[in-house]
């Protein structure tokens, strides 16, 4: 499956004394050793593709450990319902 091209992970919640506010999203550091960067700068489209689903990516991977957890007393249907739901959302995310 497709990674997309959204900023590589692994993302996180950081301080800022910028302009653009108090919280940025940021990516892994710069490859230069350099500082986090702000996932708000490349990759803009890709990246709130993602960050636009992910609530609902929240909820389908939910439901896929609900379905595992499950996988003994649900029918085939049913899980391939949910694997099927969870493609789907996965490639919203990437723009697919």
């Amino acid at each position: 499956m497709s990674q997309g091209i959204h900023t590589p992970g692994p993302w996180h919640n950081q301080s800022t004394n910028c302009d653009y506010g108090p919280r940025h999203v940021c990516g892994p550091k710069h490859t230069d050793g350099g500082d986090y960067a702000p996932i708000c700068i490349a990759n803009t489209e890709a990246n709130a593709r993602l960050i636009a689903a992910a609530p609902e990516l929240l909820l389908c991977l939910r439901d896929c450990m609900d379905a595992l957890d499950r996988a003994k007393t649900i029918s085939v249907r049913k899980q391939w319902e949910v694997m099927s739901r969870a493609e789907n959302v996965i490639n919203k995310a990437l723009g697919k």
